[in-house]
């Protein structure tokens, strides 16, 4: 819920997303490595938040970021380049101020463009990645 002081464990995500792998081979469906992707992220960009820090639960830029994987898994291509730059979080926590997540700020955030690319990149390197496991 607060910028990475070190690098997240690879391993983990790695031994997570064989896992899962191994998995989706066994019933024949698709994997998204959305570890994978959430590493690739932290270890690039430990600035960037992917929780809401009053309930642990993923934030807005998690989700940005989830989306991104699946479109990449699903259609067997890169994001960069789709225009969409901002994600709601859908859940009203408090029916009072409607507009505000978890944490207070805005239900809607709005990526600033080298976010954006950022994550659209990191989904897309992740999926490569994935495939040489």
């Amino acid at each position: 819920a607060v910028p990475l002081e070190g690098p997240p464990d690879l391993e983990l995500a790695l031994e997570e997303t064989r896992f899962a792998a191994a998995l989706g081979e066994e019933l024949g469906a698709l994997v998204v490595p959305i570890p994978l992707a959430i590493t690739k992220c932290q270890t690039a960009r430990p600035d960037i938040v992917l929780r809401y820090r009053n309930d642990g639960h993923p934030n807005q830029i998690c989700g940005y970021l989830t989306a991104c994987v699946f479109y990449s898994a699903l259609f067997d291509r890169s994001p960069v380049g789709l225009h969409v730059d901002r994600v709601i979080d859908p859940k009203i926590v408090d029916k009072a101020t409607p507009d505000l997540g978890p944490d207070g700020d805005p239900r809607e955030v709005v990526l600033p463009d080298t976010t954006r690319i950022f994550l659209q990149q990191t989904a897309w390197n992740a999926i490569q990645a994935f495939r040489d496991l």
